[in-house]
Order: C-alpha cells, then sequence, then structure tokens
C-alpha cells in the first residue's frame, strides 16, 4: 500500500486534484510500473479499498492548505 500512496501523492501533487480508480491505475502503470498480477494495469476495483483513506488523507491536507492561506 505504501506504493499506492506515494504514487497518490505524486498524482494529486502533478494533477492538483483526486484522481478515481482508473485514473490512480493507469498513473500507477504508466509513471510507477505499478501492474496488476498479468503484467497489466490494475483494475480500479482493485484500488477501490484504499481510496476513502487516500481521500480521507487529501481532504486534510486541502483543509490544512486553506488554513495556512493556501501554503
Amino acid at each position: 500500500m505504501d506504493r499506492y500512496r506515494a504514487a497518490f501523492v505524486d498524482y494529486t501533487r502533478h494533477h492538483g486534484a483526486f484522481p478515481d480508480g482508473d485514473q490512480l491505475a493507469t498513473w500507477l502503470f504508466e509513471q510507477h510500473g505499478i501492474t496488476g498480477r498479468s503484467g497489466d494495469t490494475l483494475s480500479a476495483g482493485h484500488l477501490r479499498r484504499y481510496l476513502p483513506g487516500f481521500r480521507e488523507e487529501w481532504e486534510a491536507h486541502q483543509r490544512a492548505a486553506v488554513g495556512a492561506g493556501g501554503a
């Protein structure tokens, strides 16, 4: 999961937005070389269990940035 989280943080820094499962799967594959067992892109369904926690972290980060004057 740490690989997924690191790629998620990379995605949000690059795009400034929260990815859906397909977007994150594509980012993991294209930018980080992370694949499913078959060697293809992970399925969005595989990432579904991680996204709520990532969303919570991302939203907390967004609130903190706004509270700090957008820094």
